[in-house]
């Protein structure tokens, strides 16, 4: 009989290089073999909403710390704790490093930087020409 496989996770703290509204950090789990794909993911926009707007606005973020962990009930109870201001080298230089890995990638924005206005379709002047 085959011994049971305990499957290894990755929790990962992002840092975003520029605040996006009211969040400058996030928050993510995936398998450990994973998480090199992930970034990229987050990178491109596909997966979360917050990296998603993260990347259409043109912000890099870097990966700064991961934990391992056989359960992914450590995200839900670092999420909970909330402040993860105090699990980030970048915001607290003297961060706890119980439990966790410190890593420090930067992943650059893959689209440049776009103007606002060509961001806000709403409010753009719309011609005539095609109004019914």
């Amino acid at each position: 009989m085959r011994p049971k496989v305990t499957q290894l996770y990755q929790v990962y703290l992002l840092h975003f290089d520029e605040p996006v509204r009211h969040a400058s950090h996030y928050m993510g789990i995936c398998k450990s073999a994973r998480l090199h794909w992930r970034m990229l993911e987050h990178q491109r926009g596909v997966g979360a909403s917050l990296t998603a707007e993260v990347a259409a606005l043109g912000v890099g973020f870097s990966l700064v710390c991961t934990w391992f962990t056989d359960s992914p009930a450590i995200e839900r109870e670092l999420k909970d704790a909330k402040g993860f201001k105090k699990h980030c080298p970048i915001c607290s230089p003297t961060a706890d490093l119980e439990r966790k890995r410190l890593v420090l990638k930067h992943y650059p924005p893959l689209l440049p930087r776009l103007p606002f206005e060509t961001l806000d379709i709403e409010r753009q002047p719309k011609s005539g020409r095609y109004q019914k």
